[in-house]
C-alpha cells in the first residue's frame, strides 16, 4: 500500500514477482486421496474447480499474499502501522516508523538530482551523471532505478 508521494513507485512493483497463500474450505470429507487437481490463474475458481474434482464442492475461504518482489512476509505491516507512520512524519517529521520515501523496501537503487533537472527530464533529456548528485553504485544499463530529488 503507498500514501501520498509513493504512490509514484506503484507502477514498478506490477511487474514483480508475486507469491500467494490460499486457504480452501472443501464441503465434505475426500472420498479418494488420489484425486488430483491442476492450478489455474484464479485462485477463487481453482478453489471451487478442486472441490468439484474431489467430488465434495468447495469455496476459497481465505487469500493472503505472502510475497510481491522485495517485500515478503517479514516485511508486511497493517493499513493502522503505515497510518501511523504517516501521522507521525506529518506531525513530528520523525522517520523513524518509515518516512514519506520507501524506496528501500521496493529494492531499487536510489538516485538523486537537483530540482531543476526535472523539467528537463520530463521533456526527454538524458539523464547524464553530472545531473545526478548522489546514486548508490551497482546501477546496470536497463535498470530501474528511483530518481528523487533533494526535495524527496
Amino acid at each position: 500500500m503507498c500514501i501520498d508521494r509513493t504512490t509514484r513507485l506503484v507502477k514498478s512493483q506490477q511487474g514483480a514477482s508475486k507469491e500467494y497463500v490460499c486457504v480452501l474450505c472443501l464441503h465434505n470429507d475426500i472420498e479418494s486421496e488420489k484425486k488430483l487437481a491442476q492450478t489455474g490463474i484464479c485462485m477463487r475458481t481453482m478453489c471451487v474447480h478442486m472441490g468439484l474434482i474431489l467430488c465434495v464442492g468447495g469455496r476459497m475461504k481465505e487469500l493472503r499474499r505472502v510475497r510481491s518482489g522485495h517485500v515478503d512476509d517479514d516485511d508486511i505491516v497493517t493499513i493502522h502501522d503505515i497510518l501511523d507512520a504517516q501521522w507521525m512524519y506529518d506531525n513530528t517529521k520523525n522517520e523513524s516508523q518509515g518516512g514519506p520515501t520507501f524506496g528501500d523496501t521496493l529494492g531499487h537503487i536510489q538516485a538523486c538530482c537537483s530540482q531543476g533537472v526535472v523539467n528537463a527530464i520530463c521533456y526527454s533529456a538524458k539523464l547524464m551523471i553530472p545531473c545526478l548528485l548522489r546514486y548508490e553504485s551497482g546501477v546496470e544499463v536497463n535498470e530501474e532505478v528511483v530518481l528523487m530529488t533533494t526535495k524527496g
